[in-house]
């Protein structure tokens, strides 16, 4: 009996120490279960943790290097541009990845720039970074694209949108103008064809009943207007053409008509462009940023021609052929209007129809008097632009559009206005002025060429001011930038981080 309750003893203790065994090595396995996610945990942190600290830190590497904006494109043009001069060696590319890099060192290697023997306990936990630009945007892409729509959110930001709907309703007022413009040129010419015809048919019929046709009288009246034409405007529109400047650029390689470096792929930008109001809002940057014939420079900029704003418009080399280029479509401009408003005043259309009636009405052809009529009309129009061009030009206003108390000029001066002295309007607060007209011309110009032409004098002011290496389609104004980052030899990060101004 002793002996089989001492064997159920030794048969329990033995079990016992076999679950006792059993439960040491479950703990194992879970132990160890449990320290592979920890350090698989703390791996995975490890790697967040250095993808997070990269992209912050390459985040900081472009703000870092667009930060290096040339100081003179914002000072005096207000513009932000990072500038890769040609003495730099390469492309703006090439220069772009190294100063982009070199930002990035001090954090690959956290002693770098610091004094000899002192350590900086902190240390990385990446190998190293490749970068690559996928996308370069220059100040020139897209027609000066990048300089016009800087320029325009800069204007919106400092005058408010009500100032920019303002601008819209001259613009509409310029494409009336344009118009009438057209209308009197096709007006003239139809008329012309008229006269000559009919002067043809009466010179035959006159030779075939053996008489000869006189038309002196009616060639001897509009025979002044047609001198005046001939003249250069500037002598016709200036008391004193003489004191017009006479500088002069080389325009065979500015930024209009050399080839240009160009950037590639795209670049982000915030929104969409409203095109209507960015060249209302550029076009008044123009005005108030830019000199022109009645506005000389109030600053210490350098600039290449006087007359910026007629060089803009006309694109010539000299200030003495933009200003005659500008006056020559300012005068077309305020004929078109003259002519619409002649159109609509019964008096003095009877007047130009009594005069024409004693000029050719011996002929007895009605037509030819008609046509002799609306040619006096369209003399007497382009009599009173010259009046309204030289009221500009002198600092006075002329209305946009005239009322029959705006009238200035008689019937007469088209024979003896070549003769007469040399005058303006009558002095007016009414109307718009010069700088007012210089706006309607370049509402009625092609956006880009403006752009261009802007960029032309932007460049030529900072190769005068003491930079003649200067060259603005080297201007950067965005990037998109590749990075590969090495994370402790083992594991690669890829991203793209990008900037535009």
């Amino acid at each position: 009996m002793l002996i089989q309750y001492s064997r159920k003893l030794q048969e329990k203790a033995h079990q016992s120490r076999q679950e006792t065994g059993a439960i040491t090595v479950f703990l194992a396995l879970v132990l160890i279960l449990i320290i592979s996610v920890s350090l698989s945990l703390l791996q995975s942190a490890y790697i967040q943790a250095s993808k997070s600290a990269a992209r912050l830190i390459s985040y900081a590497g472009i703000d870092s290097l667009f930060g290096e904006y040339n100081e003179e494109l914002l000072l005096n043009w207000n513009v932000f541009g990072l500038d890769t001069a040609p003495d730099s060696g390469g492309g703006p590319e090439e220069r772009l990845e190294n100063r982009y890099l070199d930002y990035l060192s001090y954090h690959i290697d956290m002693e770098k720039g610091l004094d000899k023997g002192h350590r900086n306990p902190v240390r990385y936990l990446w190998d190293g970074n490749e970068a690559e630009i996928t996308a370069l945007m220059l100040m020139t892409d897209e027609e000066g694209a990048p300089f016009r729509n800087q320029l325009s959110d800069f204007m919106q930001e400092k005058y408010g949108i009500k100032f920019a709907e303002q601008l819209l309703d001259l613009e509409i007022q310029a494409g009336q103008l344009d118009e009438q413009k057209t209308t009197v040129t096709e007006r003239e010419e139809s008329n012309k064809d008229t006269i000559n015809s009919l002067k043809n048919q009466l010179e035959e019929a006159g030779e075939e009943a053996g008489e000869e046709a006189d038309f002196s009288e009616i060639e001897n009246t509009t025979a002044d207007v047609e001198k005046i034409k001939a003249m250069s405007v500037l002598n016709v529109v200036l008391e004193d053409p003489e004191a017009v400047s006479n500088k002069k650029i080389q325009t065979d390689d500015l930024v209009s008509n050399r080839e240009l470096l160009k950037g590639y792929g795209e670049c982000p930008q915030s929104g969409d462009r409203n095109e209507a109001l960015d060249k209302v809002l550029f076009s008044e940057y123009l005005m108030s940023h830019y000199t022109n014939y009645r506005a000389a420079p109030e600053d210490d900029i350098p600039r290449g021609l006087d007359y910026e704003i007629e060089y803009i418009l006309a694109g010539e080399d000299s200030d003495i052929a933009n200003l005659e280029n500008v006056t020559s479509r300012l005068l077309l401009i305020r004929e078109g209007a003259n002519f619409a408003y002649l159109c609509t005043d019964s008096a003095r259309l009877s007047e130009a129809e009594a005069l024409a009636v004693a000029t050719a009405g011996l002929f007895g052809v009605p037509a030819l008097v008609t046509a002799l009529k609306w040619a006096f009309v369209l003399a007497w129009a382009y009599i009173e632009s010259i009046l309204d061009v030289r009221t500009l030009l002198a600092g006075g206003k002329v209305p946009i559009i005239k009322e029959s108390g705006d009238w200035e000029s008689g019937l007469s001066e088209i024979v003896d206005f070549s003769t007469g002295s040399f005058r303006i309007r009558s002095q007016s607060d009414k109307g718009a002025d010069y700088e007012t007209y210089l706006r309607i011309m370049m509402y009625l110009q092609g956006i880009r060429g403006e752009t261009m032409r802007a960029l032309d004098l932007c460049e030529t002011s900072i190769k005068v001011g003491g930079d003649p290496d200067f060259r603005i389609d080297q201007v950067v104004v965005g990037a998109v930038i590749r990075n590969n980052w090495s994370i402790s030899g083992k594991y690669s990060y890829e991203f793209s981080v990008s900037y535009r101004y």
